[in-house]
């Protein structure tokens, strides 16, 4: 499910992917991915004399606490590179965390996030307890104006108003995405 063609561009230097994805050397190599970070407590890092891996090993259980990993993944995607974010199906445990990287680094709501990437990657499906910890790491980020201290990552404000406006020439309202593109002009 959702292994067709290769993985999803979310933003120019993020990708979201399965397991499958990962594994297929022409297809990291068609999407100048460099790094990899993988979400699962599984899959191998197959390529890693060719790639810079970084593997944060999380369930896809409703027990699990991936919030806890949002930090050292957001810091890792912010850090430079191509970088495909996968788990095993590239559904839930890997959405989350891309989720989590928009609402960071965009200061954009979950809903939005949410739409942005369903957009692109339409199996997504984040467990509901990861659900409720992106409501609860949107909080902290959007209503407490909280932010991690990352270096190097205010590259994605850069390029993230390109992203969203060519979401928005495939048709998506305007309206609804006006905040996404507010002060990257």
């Amino acid at each position: 499910m959702g292994n067709t063609g290769g993985p999803v561009e979310i933003l120019p230097f993020l990708f979201l992917g399965s397991a499958h994805h990962s594994s297929r050397r022409e297809t990291l190599e068609r999407c100048g991915i460099t790094a990899v970070l993988n979400v699962s407590s599984s899959c191998p890092n197959l390529f890693e004399e060719e790639l810079q891996y970084k593997t944060l090993k999380v369930e896809d259980s409703l027990a699990a606490d991936i919030r806890v990993l949002f930090p050292e993944a957001i810091h890792f995607i912010g850090n430079g590179g191509r970088v495909l974010v996968h788990c095993q199906a590239g559904i839930s445990r890997s959405a989350t965390i891309c989720l989590a990287y928009l609402i960071h680094a965009r200061r954009v709501s979950l809903n939005e996030a949410f739409d942005f990437v369903k957009c692109r990657r339409q199996v997504i499906s984040p467990n509901l307890a990861f659900m409720g910890q992106l409501l609860q790491f949107e909080t902290d980020v959007l209503s407490t104006g909280h932010s991690f201290d990352f270096k190097d990552c205010d590259r994605s404000a850069k390029v993230l108003s390109g992203s969203f406006s060519s979401m928005l020439s495939m048709g998506v309202q305007t309206e609804r995405y006006e905040t996404l593109n507010k002060g990257t002009k």
